[in-house]
């Protein structure tokens, strides 16, 4: 699958050394759906508790204020699949479809894609909801009877569907199949990509990732146009390669050889190399990488951890790997923060959220300010997987659903 490069939406902290050096220079301004940063309101959290909001399946958007949320037929209590969006602020129910489900990131512009597959006969359908209303505002039907939605990419909505070949049924398992990638845009078709081997396909920005089950070549699609090219996403022979997506092209990471150190390699969309890192890249924040796209040269640095919207330096390591705060220039470690992982900013960069350390299966996150001082914490309980954002709030999620932490004043 592709993914972040350093394998999840956090990064590490290295917190050693104690160095005060000049801050880096700033990257490129961060095209950057604006769910992925924290609403600027967290700053007013002043030490208090904020207000959760618990959801049972898989949460699948939040936009202006109201969650959709997917909940399977073992946990519905009628037992059927249904999708729900419920008001935050008061948790309510604004609407619910039956037998319908939705995936994490499938909405864009107020707009939710809901898949359902007919129990009997016709093939499958997606219908685009509006997630203030409920009101289906297009359905996309004679999708065939194997597929899936991959995302969108841009204001382009992207279907995956599996095609029996010519001669599939002589064929066993996947070679049964030929697959084809479809862009559909305010309900219409806007362009088709016909696909030989069996794929992994996700949505960057307005970029469409399809790699081969060895992630050893992709078939990358610019969603406008619906052009696709073929790159080979080896990094040169490296065993496992780890992929992160770029505005201009894409770097791999990973062991040229199992007894060798790893490597972060950088190329254009041609697939021309651009540049080479020793080790795998520490990373530039936010790290959702089917939201925002960075350019191959900001990936390949190994001086900053994070940055706002307009490449402004938040986060960087010193000379002597020390993790320091640009506003202020302290480094973490003689800040009284605990030990922490950094999770996502504000655009402009005015509050931080980091995960840190917790003593029992639940997770803790402490929200920081610029410079380095404790605004405020947030607290999941039970077995954490993940920390992140999704229109604009925190988000912490475990193997049963997620806990929303609502900024201040809104609950």
């Amino acid at each position: 699958m592709l993914g972040p490069v350093s394998g999840s939406a956090i990064s590490l902290l290295l917190l050693t050394g104690c160095a005060s050096h000049a801050v880096p220079e700033p990257t490129s301004p961060v095209p950057a759906d604006p769910g992925v940063w924290l609403a600027p309101d967290y700053a007013d959290a002043d030490g208090g508790t904020l207000e959760t909001r618990e959801l049972q399946g898989e949460l699948c958007a939040i936009d202006d204020g109201v969650a959709v949320v997917s909940i399977s037929w073992e946990d519905a209590p009628d037992g059927e699949d249904r999708v729900t969006a419920i008001r935050l602020e008061d948790e309510s129910e604004l609407w619910s479809v039956q037998d319908v489900d939705c995936g994490r990131d499938h909405a864009k512009d107020g707009a939710v894609a809901l898949f359902e597959r007919p129990a009997e006969g016709g093939g499958n359908l997606v219908h685009s909801v509006d997630i203030a209303t409920g009101e289906t505002d297009y359905t996309l039907d004679d999708l065939g009877y194997s597929g899936e939605v991959v995302g969108f990419a841009g204001d382009t909505l992207v279907y995956l569907a599996s095609v029996e070949k010519e001669d599939g049924a002589d064929q066993t398992g996947e070679d049964r199949w030929r697959h084809e990638l479809l862009g559909y845009r305010d309900g219409a078709l806007a362009w088709q990509v016909d696909l030989d081997f069996h794929v992994d396909c996700e949505t960057a920005a307005a970029l469409v990732a399809c790699t081969n089950r060895d992630s050893t070549d992709a078939t990358l699609v610019d969603a406008a146009s619906g052009e696709a090219s073929q790159v080979p996403v080896d990094g040169g022979g490296i065993k496992f390669p780890k992929i992160e997506w770029a505005v201009d092209g894409y770097v791999v990471a990973g062991r040229p050889d199992f007894l060798e150190d790893e490597v972060t390699r950088g190329y254009g969309l041609d697939g021309a190399l651009v540049g080479e890192v020793e080790g795998e890249r520490i990373g530039t924040a936010p790290l959702q990488t089917q939201l925002v796209l960075y350019p191959v040269e900001d990936l390949l640095r190994t001086d900053i951890l994070a940055s706002d919207a307009e490449g402004e330096v938040l986060l960087y390591w010193d000379d002597e790997s020390a993790l320091r705060f640009a506003e202020s220039g302290e480094s973490y470690e003689e800040t009284d923060l605990p030990l922490g992982l950094f999770v996502a900013s504000s655009a402009d960069g005015g509050v931080l959220l980091f995960q840190t350390e917790s003593d029992d299966a639940g997770g803790n996150g402490t929200l920081v300010t610029a410079d380095g001082s404790q605004i405020g914490s947030v607290r999941h309980e039970g077995g954490l997987l993940e920390w992140r954002t999704m229109g604009g709030m925190i988000v912490s999620i475990d193997s049963d659903g997620a806990t929303i932490h609502l900024p201040p004043g809104m609950g």
